[in-house]
């Protein structure tokens, strides 16, 4: 019964304590005018110590002259409630769009991330 009950406490309190802890938040942010889409990531810091990361910003479109990845990443310091802005990519207005940022340590671990999506186009 014990196994049972940690089982179903302890992913709850992981997460719980994984929310308080994060260091920092990703953001997506979207500017448009009647021809491009501006797709830009920034990261803010929640912590009080200064800190190095890297960062990945993906952004697929698909319309009908047909479909492309565009991919940007690199490393990055961030001070202690400093936001920065990481990266844009700028694609046609038209069409589907995904977009996804995600930060990461040095080693890997994904602290992070924040996604933007259209559908169909919007006129």
């Amino acid at each position: 019964m014990i196994k049972h009950i940690l089982h179903v406490l302890l992913p709850g309190c992981l997460l719980a304590f994984q929310d308080r802890e994060k260091p920092c938040e990703a953001k997506i942010a979207l500017e448009r005018d009647a021809v491009q889409l501006r797709i830009t990531g920034y990261c803010h810091s929640q912590s009080t110590q200064p800190a190095s990361y890297r960062y990945e910003l993906v952004v697929a479109k698909k319309s009908q002259g047909g479909q492309a990845t565009s991919r940007q990443s690199g490393e990055f310091e961030l001070l202690p409630g400093q936001t920065v802005r990481l990266s844009h990519i700028t694609v046609d207005a038209g069409g589907a769009y995904a977009g996804r940022l995600r930060i990461f340590t040095h080693a890997g671990v994904l602290l992070a991330r924040d996604s933007v999506w259209q559908s169909t186009p919007t006129h």
